[in-house]
């Protein structure tokens, strides 16, 4: 004569369906902490991208300050050109002996006059 039970033994005493249930929650407690691990991870991205973007912004407030710096060199180095330029001519010559030496051409009256 044939029984038909819904719990068939295997092995150590554990029914089939002891053992479908304990697959089962290995699996769910597996899925768990995969998803835990998946959570952890997005958290941490989180957290990095939030220290990156803090950076980014530092880093372009740098740039802008040194881009400030830059246009100012350029003009400082333009203006030194330029004033180069004319201590090379005559008229800079002609004005510091005129000034810095009192030197007048010859058929030139040279009048100062005392501030008192």
């Amino acid at each position: 004569m044939l029984i038909l039970s819904a719990e068939y033994k295997i092995g150590k005493g554990e029914s089939i369906l002891g053992k479908r249930q304990r697959m089962r929650r290995q699996m769910r407690q597996g899925t768990l902490m995969i998803a835990f691990i998946v959570v952890i991870f997005c958290i941490s991205i989180c957290v990095k991208t939030t220290k990156l973007k803090a950076q980014v912004k530092e880093n372009n407030q740098k740039i802008d300050l040194l881009n400030v710096q830059i246009a100012t060199e350029q003009e400082r180095a333009q203006s030194l050109s330029e004033q180069e330029q004319y201590r090379n001519t005559k008229a800079y010559v002609e004005e510091i002996a005129h000034d810095k030496l009192g030197l007048v051409y010859p058929n030139e009256i040279y009048i100062k006059v005392d501030d008192e």
